[in-house]
């Protein structure tokens, strides 16, 4: 399992869990938790600045410069969470695209 953040120079800041379980709260699969397509912060919302197609920071943007960040539960940084194919550090690359459709 992978907990991901958005770092920024300013700030950090938890996204939930990439995980596919619906039932953890923190998992961006559970609708009613960190996956909640309303909240602002949510990789699922495609009008918040996670989720959006268009945003620099988003999971979705194919051309994102700032996506949210993979760390593992030791801290070690593990990528982005990016559908981005040219950023060298996007899970992407590792056979895993899209990401999200």
């Amino acid at each position: 399992m992978f907990v991901f953040v958005f770092v920024s120079f300013t700030n950090a800041e938890d996204l939930g869990n990439l995980s596919t379980n619906p039932y953890n709260p923190n998992s961006i699969s559970n609708p009613y938790g960190a996956g909640n397509p309303y909240n602002l912060n949510s990789v699922t919302n495609p009008y918040g600045q996670y989720g959006n197609p268009y945003s620099p920071n988003s999971a979705t943007n194919s051309y994102a410069t700032d996506a949210p960040k993979l760390y593992d539960n030791q801290s070690n940084y593990c990528g982005k969470l990016s559908n981005n194919p040219y950023d060298p550090d996007s899970i992407s690359k590792w056979g895993r695209q899209p990401i999200f459709s």
